[in-house]
């Protein structure tokens, strides 16, 4: 794996290279979150990169497209000047919207002069766009046409059949800028075009929310942002295998590191901010630690070599024990080898122990519940009659109980299907098909189960567990199961 440094100096020299480009197979999953974006410090001179600094001018009228002429903009809207960061022969745009919602936009050096943002957008979307020679349309939405677009070399989809005409966008991330331009966009230009989401603001969060059906929580979380003392991390998901630090406050990356085909960050370990430790992988195949200041590879858990298999990272959450504890399993249709549980730590690498699930089945997509002393976790069948429900002792990894939940339970990553309260030793978990049962944390023992109907938890009281189905809210009795 190599380290790619990311020079912020500005030079003269705008020579491109040649455009790179391999055939996008887009995987859509997104998800909701609403994240907090620190206050921002410079890197010092001690081994680190000074930020440059931020290109400000003085706001002038754009030259825009005349496919977007600002004169046809309605009245209310608010158009303010971007700023920009001149990096090598790419300009990197600090956007940030009304309502908290921030990107890092890159754009090639010659289009990248003058930028400006218009909000609200075209036809609803949440911002337009101005640039040298163009007009861009912000929307919260899925490629459209994808099949025939291409992954850039900067780890984005562009689908640009028409030159006049070009599409950058997300399909994991659910954001997608369409730029208009009399000037047709050169390949070397489209191959520039990034987009990373650095803050998710609520109308973002309220668009993410809304497509709950088809949207997943197992994954937008790990694309970032994760902030350290200096940096905000993200990554490029399951269109490029790189993991970016980019500065709290232009938006310029810092460093970038390639760990595989594909980048998914899992959390940031460690007491102090001097001894930080970011998890990372590339979804199938190993678990990574870097260091959040240079990117260095500081420890790898390779698992062809400790599973002799390329195993699917389905989840990995942080223990109050300060081990982590990850989900692995095979992925392969009809493999009834059993799924993997690790514990490791966090600071090297090194696995605490391991455990298996059960014989035909995968993990689900849904979080594990992490208490004190013992990891709860739901599988899927694969080949297996019915899904379940397993307890595995914290310190040790032995297997304290396995509950079958009597249903054939579909992978399902969009809700989160298990609650507890430890204080009262309250167990609680759905099906896909629908029905919600008590199950004891202890031996687990179900306790009661009722048919709700799917839903996800909203809410849990004293006395009552809420949940959310589509034609409203039911409060069940958290005793018995009983609801009106």
């Amino acid at each position: 794996m190599i380290r790619q440094e990311l020079s912020p100096e500005i030079v003269e020299d705008r020579t491109r290279p040649p455009p790179q480009r391999r055939t996008a197979g887009i995987l859509s999953l997104a998800a909701a979150g609403v994240v907090l974006v620190g206050a921002a410090y410079w890197f010092n001179n001690n081994g680190s990169i000074v930020a440059p600094v931020t290109t400000t001018t003085t706001p002038q009228a754009a030259t825009t497209s005349t496919t977007f002429p600002t004169t046809t903009l309605p009245p209310d809207q608010v158009r303010s000047h971007i700023p920009r960061t001149v990096t090598n022969d790419t300009v990197i745009a600090a956007l940030t919207l009304s309502d908290g919602t921030r990107f890092m936009l890159q754009l090639p050096a010659s289009r990248g002069d003058d930028l400006y943002l218009v909000e609200p957008g075209l036809s609803g979307g949440p911002g337009l766009i101005e640039g040298r020679d163009f007009g861009a349309n912000f929307i919260y939405d899925y490629c459209g046409g994808q099949d025939a677009g291409h992954i850039n070399p900067s780890g984005s989809v562009i689908i640009d059949r028409d030159p006049h005409e070009v599409t950058l966008c997300r399909p994991d991330q659910f954001t997608m800028l369409t730029f208009r331009s009399d000037l047709a966009f050169t390949p070397e230009e489209t191959d520039q075009f990034h987009l990373i989401p650095v803050a998710y603001g609520t109308r973002f969060a309220e668009a993410l929310i809304g497509e709950e059906a088809v949207v997943s929580q197992c994954c937008f979380e790990q694309f970032g942002p994760n902030e350290v003392s200096g940096a905000i991390l993200v990554s490029n998901g399951y269109q490029d295998g790189r993991v970016v630090a980019l500065d709290p406050q232009t938006l310029v990356p810092i460093w970038s590191q390639d760990i595989g085909d594909e980048s998914l960050l899992h959390g940031v370990a460690g007491a102090g901010l001097e001894d930080n430790v970011l998890i990372v992988s590339p979804d199938y195949g190993k678990i990574l630690g870097l260091n959040p200041t240079d990117g260095a590879i500081v420890w790898e858990i390779n698992f062809e070599i400790d599973f002799d298999d390329d195993l699917f990272v389905n989840r990995l959450q942080a223990a109050p024990n300060g081990v982590w504890v990850a989900a692995l399993d095979y992925r392969s249709e009809g493999d009834s080898r059993a799924p993997e549980l690790i514990a490791f730590n966090p600071d090297d690498g090194e696995i605490s122990w391991s455990a298996a699930g059960l014989d035909g089945t995968n993990w689900q997509g849904t979080p594990m519940i992490i208490s004190e002393s013992a990891v709860v976790i739901m599988d899927v069948p694969e080949t297996a009659a019915s899904a379940s429900l397993l307890a595995f002792e914290l310190a040790t990894g032995d297997r304290l109980w396995a509950t079958s939940l009597m249903s054939a339970n579909a992978w399902y990553p969009p809700n989160e299907l298990m609650l507890a309260d430890h204080g009262r030793d309250l167990l609680l978990t759905l099906t896909v098909e629908g029905d919600l049962l008590r199950i004891d944390p202890g031996t687990g023992a179900v306790i009661w189960r009722s048919t709700t109907g799917l839903g996800r938890f909203v809410g849990l009281g004293p006395d009552v567990v809420t949940l959310r189905r589509g034609n409203g809210e039911i409060n069940v009795n958290v005793s018995d199961g009983a609801f009106p």
